[in-house]
């Protein structure tokens, strides 16, 4: 799986950012956790989640305490989901579309945002769920494509 397609492409080509687009790919895109991306995770209060299914585009916060999403292998995560209000706009999409997207945001100014791009899964086996009590599902994500990003502080233009 590529991380930019073509369209991505071509526009990189129009603005002259292939270059930079390809180092930061090279450098910054990987498919196996760092350790300190396993820290951030395990310890995240809150991620927003992405997904979409033809029109149906969803973007959705879940938090929950630190721990409530946690690293399951070099390149998986898992969280339970809790029935928040009988939409499961994020779930439905996942059913017709594994695609999603994760992003990690500390809102510190000074740790770094993490992305991560995979396939989820819904775990429906009563065991595994019954660790969470009052969960009604399991999503686990197979991480395809993760990039961090730190934060680059620009200073305030001088204003005349």
């Amino acid at each position: 799986m590529y991380f930019y397609h073509q369209g991505s492409r071509s526009i990189q080509k129009k603005f002259d950012g292939a270059r930079l687009a390809k180092r930061l790919e090279d450098i910054r895109v990987h498919a196996e956790l760092w350790p300190d991306e396993v820290d951030q995770i395990n310890n995240a209060p809150f991620f927003f989640l992405a997904t979409a299914f033809n029109e149906s585009v969803d973007c959705s916060y879940k938090g929950g305490e630190p721990g409530f999403i946690r690293v399951t292998g070099p390149n998986t995560v898992e969280w339970p989901d809790y029935d928040g209000n009988s939409m499961y706009r994020s779930l439905g999409n996942i059913k017709m579309n594994p695609n999603v997207g994760l992003l990690f945001v500390p809102f510190d100014g000074i740790s770094p945002r993490l992305r991560i791009n995979g396939e989820a899964h819904l775990i429906t086996d009563p065991i595994r769920v019954a660790q969470y009590p009052g969960a009604k599902l399991l999503i686990s994500v197979s991480c395809n494509h993760i990039y961090k990003l730190s934060l680059i502080h620009i200073s305030e233009p001088t204003r005349q």
